[in-house]
């Protein structure tokens, strides 16, 4: 009986699989966050349609792992910081005033993510638990 290629066993490393389908859900969160972004600037044209809640909801999807997110939140920073050094008392005012906003809003993010990443290990326990 002669090997055939059908006949071989298909050998994989146990890392493979995790790599797969990190790559997967990394693909899937960016197409769902580009929906949301989609929407949320069809929020910004259409006067019945919010698009702040689009926005939060698509940052929180793609979230802190994507790169240019990132990037684009500390370059906010750095201008949101060079505007309240500013030497126009408005823009000084208007800079700390944003500067203050950023803050409290990343701060409050942060505590969702310890809150979300809280209650993914509770519920990971319970399905092992099972």
């Amino acid at each position: 009986m002669a090997n055939t290629a059908s006949s071989w066993p298909i050998v994989t490393s146990p890392g493979l699989l995790e790599r797969c389908l990190r790559a997967l859900s990394y693909y899937v969160r960016i197409a769902i966050g580009s929906i949301f972004i989609l929407i949320g600037f069809l929020g910004i044209i259409l006067p019945g349609l919010p698009a702040t809640p689009f926005f939060l909801v698509a940052s929180l999807v793609i979230g802190r792992r994507s790169r240019l997110l990132r990037r684009a939140s500390i370059i906010g920073k750095h201008r949101l910081r060079r505007w309240a050094t500013h030497e126009h008392p408005a823009a000084k005012r208007l800079g700390g005033w944003s500067l203050a906003v950023q803050r409290d809003t990343s701060r409050r993010l942060r505590r969702i993510n310890w809150w979300l990443a809280t209650r993914q290990i509770a519920l990971c326990r319970r399905f092992l638990r099972a």
